[in-house]
């Protein structure tokens, strides 16, 4: 009997320890620390202010769909993060019927999120500064 429980408990040790651990995806962690509502703060388009004309935008992150709510309508598309990159970089898929990758870079600090996105179909920005084409969304997390 002792060596049959033996046997058993060193068999489930060597199943346990062949068993690939589950990898860990940094993007699906990111995207979970993203879920929420967000109040947008501050704007800038094509390095200038636009903070009037987007006055009461909110945005809703849930799963990988990021909703901004402007009163007026609601435009919904869909996310992809790369946490992994140097600065972290976000991809929006715009439009309906043919859609359009906006690529982005975002960084989160508590319960701020800074996302710098460029114009459809151009590189993709490698700083937050709101200097040219596309634009700077800085939003802080509704409680």
């Amino acid at each position: 009997m002792r060596l049959i429980a033996m046997l058993a408990l060193l068999t489930f040790s060597l199943f346990v320890t062949a068993q690939d651990p589950e990898p860990k995806d940094p993007s699906k962690a990111d995207l979970k620390a993203l879920q929420g509502t967000w109040e947008m703060i501050k704007a800038v388009k094509e390095g200038k202010s636009a903070e009037k004309e987007l006055k009461g935008v909110t945005m809703v992150i849930e799963k990988d769909s990021l909703t901004i709510k402007d009163g007026k309508r609601d435009e919904r598309v869909t996310i992809k993060v790369d946490p992994s990159k140097k600065p972290h970089e976000i991809d929006l898929e715009v439009g309906k019927g043919k859609r359009e990758t906006v690529k982005g870079i975002y960084k989160l600090e508590k319960d701020e999120l800074s996302i710098r996105f460029g114009e459809r179909g151009k590189d993709r920005p490698t700083s937050f500064d709101a200097k040219g084409d596309g634009g700077l969304l800085v939003f802080k997390r509704k409680k």
